[in-house]
């Protein structure tokens, strides 16, 4: 009976829900779009959207207006006019739920920017609502309960969000079971008997829905419990579990010690148990308030629980039915972010030149159709490599092309070799398949940067008057940018501290001298050229070197102080929440190289991991600023450097 009931629902009214898409503008539509996806994947056993809630192993969310009109004999002047818009109402609220879900999923591709489309959500729920029951009428208690209804079921939510961010976790499993669809169908079975003028049956039926909901919640909890323990989040069947086997729910337990447990104490056919009383008291409401259509469904919903918990019970009787009604009882889940990284890695490793990264110009700089510098693709190796990826060919080629080019910055002979890539070059040299190679070249350069260090006591950016080619009689003036950026001394003098030995300890300790004077007095106010957190990651690092190689008296004696300086700073800049996955990646590679991991968000991480693609990168984000047409500047960006920051920051996160 209630099949066919629901068929024609859906039939009728489905195309209301097409219209209401197909209307978004179009970053609303874009996202809920990805919903449409998410329910058909999600709650429609065909994948088909238009297949959503129906069947007895889902919950009947879009079924139960028109189940509770029929059942309760509902008058109505316009029966289709109330149908359609309390479908449209009850598709809404099931909407609503599953964005405020996907918000708080960390393994979920929704974030914070997807709050414009729950507001959207909300404010036409309302509309819906009344255009059958007006606002400002009087006596109706209908608007009273759906602000108060929709405040909890907010609150709960956030409720949830902070229990699982903290350590005040309830050891009563009975805390974790409210139902997700509890409130949304509590809505609907409100208006319904506001309408109908039958509000004194309308206790019975919400408490019927609220157990209805929660048996769903355990079923559905009972599935994603892999996923779950994962990601350090309670749910009743983890309450059950943990309790049975006194097994602390913080900090979060390993998944496989609940779910070994879980065999042990044989929690799992008293978790389903539990879930079967529920839909056995739903269907007892539902006899009592004489509900046909919403009985004879849950008569199946029964026969889904008795069979589920036969799987993992067994009781005398009938064997369970060869073809299971319902799906896997718990699904396993490969875990996000050892997916996450592979699939980074495997992005940065699909095009070896990491030629998007160069930063490459065709606006005519040095009268030429096309310049690039490659020092961006040195990061990344420098990255690959720190995190044990075998990429020593890419190395060898790219400290081979910096010499062929006399360690300038651009591939151009007018370009002046710079500290930015000689450090890179000396980080990266230990790394190759022949380390020793090209000391001659490395010589002269290096050469160059000890007589300006020594006539200055300054790290240059760019290296001017080295010996090599001259290009003075055609090379016309060129304005250098950049200059006296702290973060490029930095890089220079950690890959000097990289170098065996004493030969360079005189240019490190002079450099190093009057770059932490610098930090001291100005803190990140020294960088030029990079965005802030990545120098204090790089400032921090070079600290730690310096420490580390007992660098002379000058120095040592200054580190602490700056380093105070700088942690200041650094608190300073974490106070602004980074919004975007670069700059959050850089927010967490900053606190682990001034050896605060403690400052590390869980959040940023969150943050990085719902903005990656399909394809394993996350899309560029403005990292240095550069030259470009008509002697304007704008931002140079790269999907691979932005997808090597964001793997180091994920890979980071993964040793803690």
């Amino acid at each position: 009976m209630w099949q066919e009931s629901q068929r024609r629902t859906h039939e009728a009214h489905w195309p209301e829900i097409e219209r209401f898409f197909s209307s978004l503008p179009p970053r609303l539509f874009r996202q809920a779009k990805l919903l449409e996806y998410d329910f058909a994947f999600r709650y429609a056993a065909t994948g088909q959207f238009r297949h959503a809630f129906m069947g007895a192993d889902q919950f009947p969310i879009l079924s139960l207006a028109g189940w509770l009109l029929d059942d309760l004999g509902v008058p109505t002047t316009d029966r289709a006019d109330a149908d359609r818009h309390l479908f449209l109402a009850s598709f809404l609220l099931a909407a609503r739920v599953q964005t405020i879900e996907g918000i708080l999923d960390p393994s979920s591709f929704s974030d914070e920017s997807h709050i414009g489309l729950l507001e959207f959500f909300s404010t036409c729920i309302f509309l819906e609502f009344a255009h059958l029951i007006p606002s400002g009428s009087s006596g109706s208690p209908f608007w009273e309960q759906y602000q108060a209804l929709t405040a909890r079921d907010l609150d709960r939510l956030l409720e949830r969000r902070e229990r699982q961010a903290g350590t005040d976790l309830d050891d009563e499993p009975d805390a974790y079971l409210n139902g997700r669809w509890a409130a949304p169908a509590r809505l609907v079975a409100l208006a319904v008997t506001e309408i109908g003028g039958v509000t004194t049956a309308a206790a019975g039926i919400c408490a019927m829905l609220d157990g209805l909901a929660a048996a769903f919640q355990i079923r559905d909890d009972v599935e994603t419990m892999h996923r779950d323990l994962q990601h350090g989040r309670v749910t009743y069947p983890i309450a059950t579990v943990a309790r049975a086997a006194h097994i602390p729910l913080h900090p979060p337990p390993e998944p496989n010690q609940i779910l070994g447990a879980m065999v042990a104490t044989r929690s799992l056919p008293t978790i389903l148990a539990k879930a079967e009383a529920l839909v056995l008291d739903s269907a007892r409401c539902a006899r009592e308030l004489d509900l046909m259509s919403v009985g004879s469904y849950l008569d199946d919903v029964r026969a889904i629980s008795a069979e589920q918990l036969n799987r993992v019970s067994p009781v005398d009787g009938p064997p369970p039915s060869a073809t299971p009604r319902s799906g896997p009882l718990m699904r396993t889940f490969e875990p996000t972010l050892p997916k996450a990284l592979d699939m980074a890695q495997r992005f940065l490793l699909s095009e070896r030149t990491f030629r998007e990264s160069w930063e490459t110009h065709r606006e005519g700089m040095f009268g030429s159709g096309e310049v690039a510098s490659r020092y961006p693709a040195g990061l990344i190796l420098e990255i690959l490599h720190g995190r044990g990826v075998d990429v020593t060919r890419e190395t060898d080629d790219f400290l081979a092309f910096t010499v062929a080019n006399d360690f300038r910055y651009y591939d151009h002979p007018w370009s002046d070799a710079d500290s930015d890539t000689v450090g890179v070059f000396l980080r990266l040299r230990r790394y190759a398949s022949s380390p020793t190679e090209h000391e001659d070249a490395l010589a002269r350069v290096l050469g160059c940067l000890e007589r300006q260090i020594g006539a200055t006591g300054a790290v240059p950016v760019w290296i001017a008057d080295c010996d090599g080619p001259s290009t003075d009689d055609v090379r016309p003036p060129i304005v250098a940018l950049g200059e006296g950026c702290g973060t490029v001394a930095a890089h220079l003098l950690i890959g000097l501290l990289t170098v065996a030995g004493d030969r360079y300890r005189g240019a490190v300790e002079s450099g190093a001298s009057h770059l932490l004077d610098r930090l001291r007095h100005v803190g990140v106010g020294a960088n030029v050229n990079y965005p802030p957190l990545f120098a204090l990651a790089v400032f921090f690092r070079l600290l730690a070197l310096l420490e580390q190689r007992n660098v002379g008296r000058g120095p040592a004696a200054d580190i602490g102080t700056t380093r105070t300086r700088l942690l200041a700073e650094l608190h300073a800049r974490l106070e602004a929440a980074p919004v975007t996955p670069q700059a959050s990646a850089l927010a967490a590679i900053a606190c682990r190289h001034a050896g605060q991991s403690d400052l590390v968000d869980p959040r940023w991480m969150t943050t990085v991991l719902k903005q990656q693609r399909s394809d394993g990168s996350w899309i560029g984000e403005p990292f240095a600023a550069a030259p470009n047409r008509g002697g304007w500047v704008s931002w140079y960006s790269s999907t691979t450097l932005t997808s090597a920051l964001c793997y180091e920051a994920l890979a980071g996160s993964s040793d803690a």
